[in-house]
């Protein structure tokens, strides 16, 4: 988990995540409050008092969310149906990271204010229970680093063409050679992004150590979140960069091979999570 996770609220990334991966959007999104509480207990071990508090900021996230930003996703949906029609290119794929960054500032601009004064509120011994679960997690991460590229390679490759599947339906075997020559496994950039990882993780455990006043916390996770390349090194960057291109790459070049049918079951998936978003909107909180 790196600062700007916790920025998110641990969990709040579910509203959207969930949706990518759940068969219900409504069910996932409904229960999204209780999720993300489960989600920051598990990191905070939180308080009778600190529950209580958060409760009530996660319903107030929650209609605001419902209200405010669930209609641009839909928007955001119609617009990619369109760009859909002709095919994906490098353009669209820009388009869709811009997207998905402002959605991001828009939650992390609403969130910022509640955020601060939870992580104000921690006790040291929630600081150090945080810390240790950060560091269980990173020797999970740690685990999967020292796979053996074999062993690593066609994991990825079952993810991605199993990804790849729910949204074009089955795929041909040119499609499933792009996911495969798309899976690089570069020990060397793995250990460069997980000690950033851990750097990233100090700092924001030292941040929360020192006790700042509540606005100027506010305005550091901001800062964090918002402009986390002040904190890459070049060889970060260069991998991060990389990484980023080749996933857009791949994309397009499914996409392209995709067949009448494998773009009709893309557009049916993408209009069966409209009709629950809309749905969603529609429901009185």
């Amino acid at each position: 988990m790196k600062n700007r996770k916790i920025l998110m609220l641990i969990g709040v990334s579910m509203l959207l995540l969930g949706m990518q991966a759940c068969t219900s959007i409504k069910m996932t999104y409904n229960w999204a409050d209780y999720l993300i509480y489960w989600r920051l207990d598990s990191h905070f071990d939180i308080s009778s008092s600190q529950k209580e508090i958060l409760e009530k900021k996660l319903d107030n996230l929650h209609i605001w969310h419902r209200q405010v930003e669930l209609p641009k996703y839909v928007a955001f949906l119609d617009e990619i149906k369109i760009r859909l029609q002709n095919g994906l290119d490098k353009d669209d794929m820009a388009w869709y990271g811009r997207e998905l960054k402002q959605f991001n500032i828009n939650l992390a601009n609403f969130i910022a204010q509640d955020t601060a004064e939870f992580l104000t509120s921690l006790s040291p011994e929630q600081i150090a229970y945080l810390e240790n679960k950060l560091n269980e997690n990173n020797e999970e991460r740690m685990e999967k680093i020292e796979q053996t590229k074999e062993e690593a390679k066609a994991e990825a490759i079952e993810k991605g063409i199993e990804s790849a599947t729910e949204w074009w339906g089955d795929l041909s075997e040119d499609q499933k050679k792009v996911i495969e020559a798309g899976i690089v496994i570069d020990k060397k950039s793995q250990m460069v992004a997980y000690n950033h990882r851990k750097k990233s993780q100090q700092k924001f455990i030292n941040l929360l150590k020192e006790k700042i006043p509540i606005a100027d916390l506010r305005e550091q996770l901001l800062d964090w979140y918002l402009n986390p390349g002040q904190f890459y090194t070049q060889e970060y960057r260069s991998i991060a960069v990389k990484r980023r291109n080749r996933n857009n790459d791949n994309l397009v070049k499914i996409d392209s091979l995709a067949t009448q049918k494998q773009r009709a079951h893309l557009i049916d998936k993408i209009d069966s999570y409209k009709k629950q978003l809309q749905e969603l909107i529609n429901e009185k909180t």
